[in-house]
């Protein structure tokens, strides 16, 4: 099972959509915009305490942008393990990197911290929203999965950091680690690059065009 990161309106995605760019039927377009606009209006109401008078409201019009791209599951997990060691550095990274990150100890002492953690937008959401929310919760999605979501701006911004404490690089360099793929299992630095690149560049888009970003497996 392949792992995609998708950045565009929760209609699209829900309405199967967007992977191959077959045109969106407009009867599936409106059942899923009626999903997605339920949910969201339950969701305002729950955490409306939170929201400190900002709006839960981002366009999901037909005409809205949408973007993807395949980090995989070597991709992400390098992602996450590198968000979670560089948080804890006095800890040794284990060889194999496996697809559940939950089991590994840094990752644990990161949830232990809950919000003190400089990279929760990238360690724990599997969605996140097109607003500015410093901080993450979790809720069921629009399919009524429970999920941890967090906020696109704030992503960008950790992912940015995360990439100044590790690899560095800028526009130029994030862009040809992207052209370079995934690199062998056992290569932790090129999968992480190669995820960090492909993550800070759908999340940019994102961030541009007001759109919600999901893992999508």
């Amino acid at each position: 099972m392949a792992l995609d990161l998708y950045a565009g309106t929760l209609t699209r995605y829900y309405a199967d959509a967007w992977e191959d760019d077959t045109p969106a039927d407009a009867a599936d377009l409106a059942e899923a915009r009626a999903l997605v606009e339920g949910w969201r209006r339950g969701l305002a109401r729950a955490i409306a305490d939170d929201l400190h008078g900002q709006a839960l409201d981002w366009s999901e019009d037909d005409d809205r942008p949408y973007f993807s791209g395949r980090p995989d599951w070597v991709g992400q997990a390098a992602l996450v393990y590198l968000a979670a060691y560089a948080e804890h550095p006095e800890m040794r990274r284990p060889r194999k990197l496996g697809r559940d990150w939950t089991d590994d100890p840094a990752w644990q002492a990161s949830a232990a911290a809950e919000d003190a953690t400089p990279y929760q937008q990238v360690l724990f959401p599997e969605l996140w929203l097109p607003l500015d929310l410093d901080f993450v919760f979790t809720a069921e999605d629009p399919a009524g999965n429970e999920v941890t979501i967090g906020s696109v701006p704030h992503l960008l911004k950790a992912l940015r950091a995360l990439a100044a404490a590790t690899f560095g690089g800028g526009e130029a360099e994030w862009a040809e680690w992207r052209a370079a793929g995934p690199g062998p299992l056992g290569d932790f630095d090129a999968n992480a690059r190669f995820g960090l690149a492909m993550a800070l560049d759908l999340v940019a888009k994102a961030a541009e065009h007001r759109l919600c970003v999901t893992l999508d497996y």
